[in-house]
């Protein structure tokens, strides 16, 4: 079926725009993990200040830049304060994530002021997958309603660079909505992370709980995480002090400290153990 997309161009008699693409070609979708990462609280940052946003912005594509960078299957798409993550298995999906936390969190712990501290949170699922880079050339250019995109129009156009910055799956959504969930610094699993791999060749199979945590198997991220949690309790402390000022709402406050609590359990009762 053909899908009115394409390359922008001018009729020379109407000059009116036309699209082309075609579904057609798109390559066979396949089951991959997605995470969405986000940011948390950059709205309120960009009010107060553009270069703390960019800091916070600009860190953490750049720790998940640096953590994909030996996972060749592992790709990312940065969306503004936030980043999808996509790996066709769990144990790269498992090393990126586990990599770029504990980068963030080493920056959170290391800020004396809460107002350079950020936090971050993400949301994990499983679903079908396309990619935009994936698609063929010829997808682009063909005839529609009597106009014809060229292959040289295509080749002219800025849609080479633009597919590689589109990714499409249902997953995204929800992992979109899976991270509405997860704690400061945590990671919530939807559903379709834990069951869907386990019927699909070569992912290494799901998740087990709802909530992952990226530490599990490394005794040094094990240690960040434990000064992080501490981190977290004094800006959630520091913030409920100051929350009209901050613009962070005193039940939010509570709720994320709850859910951190949860989150960084085993951490406290592992060294409350003789």
């Amino acid at each position: 079926m053909v899908t009115d997309y394409s390359p922008l161009r001018k009729s020379e008699t109407t000059m009116e725009t036309h699209l082309y693409f075609d579904s057609k070609h798109l390559p066979s979708p396949r089951g991959e993990f997605i995470a969405w990462c986000d940011g948390m609280g950059t709205g309120q940052c960009l009010a107060r200040s553009l270069h703390q946003a960019a800091n916070s912005v600009f860190k953490l594509h750049s720790a998940f830049s640096i953590a994909r960078r030996n996972l060749r299957a592992v790709r990312c798409y940065p969306v503004m304060d936030g980043v999808y993550v996509t790996s066709p298995t769990r144990a790269d999906m498992q090393e990126v994530l586990k990599s770029a936390f504990c980068e963030l969190a080493r920056e959170f712990i290391n800020k004396p002021s809460i107002k350079h501290m950020h936090m971050m949170r993400a949301g994990l699922a499983f679903g079908p997958t396309l990619h935009g880079t994936d698609t063929g050339d010829e997808a682009f250019y063909g005839t529609y309603h009597g106009y014809t995109t060229t292959r040289e129009m295509f080749k002219e156009s800025d849609l080479d660079d633009v597919r590689r910055h589109v990714v499409l799956s249902p997953a995204m959504i929800l992992a979109y909505e899976a991270e509405r969930s997860a704690p400061p610094f945590g990671i919530f699993v939807d559903d379709s992370a834990k069951s869907y791999p386990q019927l699909t060749e070569g992912t290494g199979g799901g998740f087990r709980s709802s909530l992952y945590q990226w530490w599990t198997g490394d005794e040094a991220a094990r240690e960040v995480a434990g000064k992080l949690y501490d981190q977290i309790e004094f800006y959630l402390n520091k913030s409920e002090t100051h929350s009209v000022g901050v613009q962070y709402a005193k039940e939010r406050i509570e709720k994320h400290r709850i859910l951190a609590t949860e989150y960084f359990g085993g951490l406290l009762k592992d060294e409350k153990s003789p």
